[in-house]
């Protein structure tokens, strides 16, 4: 069923946006920090954006150093890889 067919059954009626409205100027806070408790400590919301900020700046500095190194052309050293035994050659018992 198409939006246009559930319109029509549910009788509903278009409402046109209008061009252009003004809202009263608010403080951002009241809107981006709508949701923040009143009761909650100080301290624990100091250690909340303490904690972000430290995982920022970790992923910042990851970042930072795994562009050096590209920028750098370092490669990890390789390993050789292990031998392996040719099928049908029988282990050795030494």
């Amino acid at each position: 069923m198409t939006f246009a067919q559930l319109i029509s059954a549910k009788r509903m009626v278009e409402v046109p946006a209008k061009a252009s409205f003004e809202r009263p100027f608010v403080d951002e806070t009241q809107i981006l920090q709508r949701e923040q408790k009143n009761d909650v400590p100080g301290y624990l919301t100091a250690l909340a954006y303490g904690v972000v900020a430290v995982i920022v700046v970790g992923l910042v500095l990851l970042l930072g150093w795994v562009l050096i190194r590209i920028a750098r052309g370092e490669q990890r050293p390789r390993r050789e890889p292990a031998a392996t035994p040719r099928a049908g050659a029988r282990p050795s018992t030494a």
